[in-house]
């Protein structure tokens, strides 16, 4: 009975504790609310052509520039996108005084709050850049540039409209003329320029300036040329003779381009891997790769394997040769080249 007794209460002492897991558990993974509370978009009804006019944003402060040259209005209707989960008071699509008194106050899911103030300003065309829509910019496969924004056309001459490139990577600026027919008061395209020693790819800034007046600075990535604009062409010097497993070959390498040579400068040496096809009587392929290699402007020097007797008998009747060409989604990008021997008689026989 005793014993018995001692069972029942360590089956009670596990309960307690296998309760108090539960309920530990249950507490852990309760949700967490979330803590945004920020106006994350806020536009109003436009004025003339303009059929939208977009507050920025910043430090607290919803600035509206309003240029119109009719009646200022006595209050607005804005639409406003606020942080997931969160609430703006008055509520987006509510009519407020169109003042600097007028507060927007942002209620996170937590409960915390932050307050924005309404500031317009009036008769000063400051530019807003909004977006570049390109979706990939290229020097020499891009022309042009597309921004979008507002108040580009305040002064009513596309002659005070510019716009200024930096490269991040060491402040070197550059100008990007407008093209005047395409200005509209929220959109406009400007040329880039042509390519040359000065311009490389990377991280650049671009805004806009009207009449003294700066825009905000929007950062993109310009890629650098591709392969194809340096006319690759590859001649193996062995082609046509007898090869054999250990033996160095020779390529020889040419680009050209219409850029001074300022495109092909991003490959000539900078091969990063070779792939040969070797074909046997009934047409099938098989290939190796090469890594390893001496690299020049004008000539790559590699070494067949000396372990590849697997592949005796057959024709080496292609080269492609990999480059390194980063792109904005995919930094580990690579072009190829192919050089196609044309020669049955690039024979790959066992070494002497």
């Amino acid at each position: 009975m005793i014993l018995l007794n001692r069972y029942n209460h360590i089956l009670l002492l596990l309960a307690g504790v296998l309760v108090t897991a539960i309920s530990c558990t249950k507490t852990e993974y309760e949700k967490i609310k979330q803590p945004y509370n920020d106006i994350l978009h806020f536009e109003v009804a436009g004025y003339g052509d303009l059929a939208k006019v977009i507050g920025v944003v910043e430090a607290g402060k919803i600035t509206v520039y309003w240029t119109g040259s009719g009646e200022r209005p006595v209050t607005i209707t804005p639409v406003i996108k606020v942080s997931d989960a969160a609430t703006v008071s008055p509520a987006s699509g509510t009519a407020v005084p169109f003042n600097a008194e007028t507060r927007f106050t942002v209620t996170a899911e937590d409960g915390t709050q932050k307050v924005y103030q309404l500031n317009p300003v009036f008769n000063t065309a400051i530019p807003v850049l909004l977006d570049i829509t390109d979706t990939r910019i290229g020097w020499v496969e891009s022309k042009e540039l597309n921004l979008v924004g507002q108040y580009f056309f305040g002064s009513g001459d596309t002659a005070d409209i510019k716009v200024y490139g930096q490269r991040m990577s060491d402040g070197f600026e550059f100008d990007i003329p407008v093209k005047g027919v395409s200005v509209t008061p929220t959109s406009f395209k400007a040329t880039l320029p042509v390519f040359s020693a000065a311009l490389d790819s990377g991280m650049h800034k671009i805004w806009v300036k009207v009449k003294g007046e700066l825009s905000g600075v929007k950062e993109v990535y310009f890629e650098q040329p591709w392969l194809r604009n340096t006319n690759p062409n590859f001649s193996l010097v062995e082609n046509g003779q007898t090869i054999r497993p250990g033996q160095e070959l020779t390529l020889d390498c040419n680009f050209t381009d219409n850029f001074n040579g300022n495109v092909s400068k991003y490959y000539k040496g900078k091969a990063k891997n070779l792939v040969l096809i070797f074909r046997n009587s009934a047409n099938q392929n098989a290939n190796i790769t090469i890594t390893e290699f001496a690299s020049t402007d004008t000539q790559i020097k590699f070494r067949l394997p000396a372990d590849m007797t697997n592949l005796l008998g057959r024709y080496l009747v292609q080269i492609n040769v990999r480059f390194p060409q980063p792109l904005k989604d995919q930094p580990d990008y690579m072009s190829q080249a192919t050089y196609y021997t044309l020669n049955t008689n690039t024979l790959l026989q066992a070494a002497q």
